[in-house]
């Protein structure tokens, strides 16, 4: 499980796919 740090520091990161490139960014995290 995320801790609140974790969470507050995914959002705005870069997202990457399983290939290893870059889809966008994290916009939301649903629990």
């Amino acid at each position: 499980m995320l801790s609140q740090d974790q969470v507050q520091q995914a959002v705005g990161a870069d997202a990457y796919g399983p290939d290893g490139e870059k889809i966008g960014k994290v916009g939301q995290i649903f629990l």
